[in-house]
């Protein structure tokens, strides 16, 4: 009797083992992008240094902001140990918090990037032709990271209903084999 409930309780360690490297996986790539973004607008803001005299600072601060937001949420919401321990795998991948909120300032993020790459057409004469560039470049790296996490969190979706051991043949399989 002893044996066998010694063996539940390994499977049950195991599985939350496996369950936490998983949801560490999902949270590292969630936040990839997000350090993306990060990065990408800190590089503009250094470069544009007429603060908040023109579109673009004004813009670029505002993709910073929902960056910094997306970011504070995911690691608010993986990082609390009992709620991953206590809840259900797909649950804590198809968060409805998590999902509303990084969807609404990553619609801003997206929506930004791409009012900002019709702006730079126009009026920048603050920018030299260099950093014009190194702008444009960066603007476009902000909007590939915002629609690499919307497909990473629509792909998500698909997971939720799987359990800890589907999960670990279905995401990312070369990881856990």
């Amino acid at each position: 009797m002893v044996n066998a409930k010694n063996k539940i309780i390994k499977n049950v360690n195991t599985a939350d083992h496996y369950k936490k490297i998983i949801l560490n996986n999902v949270k590292h790539d969630l936040t990839n992008p997000i350090n993306a973004i990060l990065g990408y607008s800190e590089f503009i803001i250094d470069i544009d240094t007429n603060e908040n005299s023109n579109p673009l600072n004004r813009d670029i601060h505002a993709i910073h902001d929902s960056g910094t937001s997306i970011l504070a949420h995911i690691t608010d919401i993986f990082s609390n140990d009992t709620a991953i321990h206590d809840k259900n795998i797909g649950d804590m991948i198809h968060n409805s918090e998590l999902q509303f909120s990084i969807r609404t300032p990553l619609s801003t993020i997206i929506g930004l990037t791409e009012m900002i790459m019709s702006e730079l057409e126009f009026d920048v004469s603050y920018l030299s032709d260099a950093n014009l560039k190194d702008v444009q470049e960066s603007v476009e790296k902000i909007a590939q990271a915002g629609k690499r996490l919307l497909t990473l969190l629509n792909d998500l979706k698909g997971y939720s209903n799987f359990t800890v051991d589907e999960l670990m043949e279905k995401y990312k399989p070369d990881i856990y084999s």
